[in-house]
């Protein structure tokens, strides 16, 4: 009974089965090789991209902020310059016909 069950599982089988455990694990090796490096590459794109976002939105928000201080300066100046231009004329050169 011993010799049979020997002789049923010959040379070539063995080989087969070697061989295709021997494939399999090739293959799950390199795709594990290949998913972890897209994976690492994946997050590390990922994260430049969400940094040049990010930065990009801060940079809109600050100059946001800023506008009004923009445009109150722009007013002040507005209102100066009326303001001395008002001042600097005299009072007897008036352009009214003077009665």
């Amino acid at each position: 009974m011993g010799m049979n069950s020997r002789k049923d599982f010959s040379i070539k089988n063995a080989i087969r089965i070697v061989f295709i455990l021997a494939m399999l694990l090739s293959i799950g090796g390199i795709g594990y090789l290949i998913f972890s490096g897209w994976l690492s590459s994946a997050e590390k794109t990922a994260g430049s991209i969400v940094e040049t976002i990010g930065e990009g939105i801060y940079n809109r928000v600050v100059s946001f902020m800023h506008e009004p201080d923009h445009i109150n300066d722009a007013n002040r100046k507005i209102i100066e310059t009326a303001f001395s231009t008002c001042t600097m004329k005299s009072p007897g050169t008036s352009s009214s016909s003077g009665f």
